[in-house]
């Protein structure tokens, strides 16, 4: 539970080809240690990265949040444990289909979708305590809000706009956000470790 942990393992994970481990990191941090110059910070970082992840266009749209590599060893043994981030890209490509910009909105869009698919088939395999708690809030109805919440320095004006226009469900949020038993917890047993 040493938040600094999670800052520096978020800022090398961000600057390599394995962005996806730096958002899950970065975004664990934020939970941890909320409200201070480093949180805003890591909040710019996951909006930039999201951004310089997704590519859409008109025929054809992609993802870079990491590379996938599989051992031909591991496929001969046939129960082959994928990396997290192929189940990741297998589910959250879904999700940026229909999409024509990335921002907050798109990006909270894309999340909840990822979401949906993931804890339909691959949670139990891939047990993750940041996604974890993304299906509560999903559950709760308070996942955009806080897809929000997390991005709002990196897209300033998208959060303005979307707190002005949903001001009773940013209300909402953080009366939930703010009760101790919605806290996000890493305990040994469900710390993230790529």
């Amino acid at each position: 539970m040493f938040p600094s942990n999670f800052c520096r393992l978020a800022l090398l994970y961000l600057s390599s080809s394995d962005k996806l481990s730096g958002l899950i990191y970065a975004e664990i941090f934020m939970n941890l240690k909320r409200s201070t110059q480093r949180t805003k910070e890591m909040s710019k970082l996951i909006y930039e990265t999201f951004k310089g992840a997704i590519t859409l266009g008109e025929e054809e749209s992609s993802m870079d949040f990491c590379e996938i590599i599989v051992d031909a060893k591991d496929l001969e043994k046939g129960d082959l444990m994928m990396p997290l981030c192929a189940i990741f890209g297998k589910h959250f490509v879904l999700g940026i289909v229909e999409m024509k910009e990335v921002n907050s909105k798109t990006i909270s869009k894309m999340r909840a979708s990822f979401i949906e698919r993931f804890f339909e088939e691959d949670h139990k395999k891939y047990s993750n305590v940041l996604f974890d708690y993304h299906k509560e809030l999903l559950d709760t109805g308070l996942l955009e809000a806080y897809t929000h919440y997390i991005l709002q320095v990196g897209d300033p004006h998208g959060f303005e706009e979307w707190a002005a226009s949903l001001e009773k469900e940013l209300n909402t949020y953080f009366d939930w956000y703010l009760e101790k038993d919605n806290y996000l917890e890493v305990t040994k047993k469900n710390l993230f470790i790529n």
